[in-house]
């Protein structure tokens, strides 16, 4: 359960709230890994690449990848120098 940066990678920048505010855009991530989605979900554990993470960006996770693979879609909710936290991608029903 140790993040890898060898498996994580920017993939694009998907827009903004506000053009007009400095470090207001959010990027979409990708990081492969042999871990499962309890070790990812662990706090902290993206903090060695906090600077690389702004709250509400999304990282898209292939897990397991040595075992079974799986795969996840994860919002950064917060990051700083101290912590990292993610949350589980939830889309809301369209009626």
């Amino acid at each position: 359960m140790t993040f890898k940066v060898d498996g994580f990678r920017t993939i694009d920048h998907i827009g903004t709230t506000d053009a007009s505010k400095a470090g207001s855009i959010r990027n979409i991530h990708a990081y492969i890994t042999e871990d499962d989605g309890a070790g990812v979900e662990t706090g902290n554990y993206f903090l060695e690449i906090h600077d690389r993470l702004k709250t509400g960006d999304q990282i898209f996770c292939s897990l397991d990848v040595a075992g079974t693979p799986t795969g996840r879609i994860y919002i950064v909710t917060a990051s700083s120098a101290s912590t990292v936290s993610i949350a589980p991608f939830q889309a809301a029903a369209i009626a």
